[in-house]
């Protein structure tokens, strides 16, 4: 998940904050990448599960990562809402 943020902050699709939880990452990227908004949750979930729950890394939470980084590279951010002024 760490390289996944490196990569949404390289390609400027989230903003670079230090400090930022897994949790806020998924929300940010989610609102640039609705598509992926459940995809990231879920990444985000496995990441705390393992690096703070204790809980054991599985192959099904690798495929969970995996798969995000993949659907990641392809996506491209959703075009900014613009207000229209009467």
């Amino acid at each position: 998940l760490r390289a996944v943020a490196r990569d949404l902050e390289d390609r400027v699709i989230v903003d670079s904050t230090p400090g930022r939880t897994a949790g806020e990452l998924a929300a940010e990227a989610g609102r640039a990448l609705p598509a992926l908004a459940a995809e990231l949750a879920a990444a985000a979930r496995v990441f705390d599960d393992v690096t703070y729950g204790e809980v054991p890394g599985t192959p099904e939470a690798y495929r969970v990562m995996c798969a995000l980084d993949e659907h990641l590279r392809a996506a491209r951010p959703a075009p900014p809402v613009r207000m229209e002024t009467p």
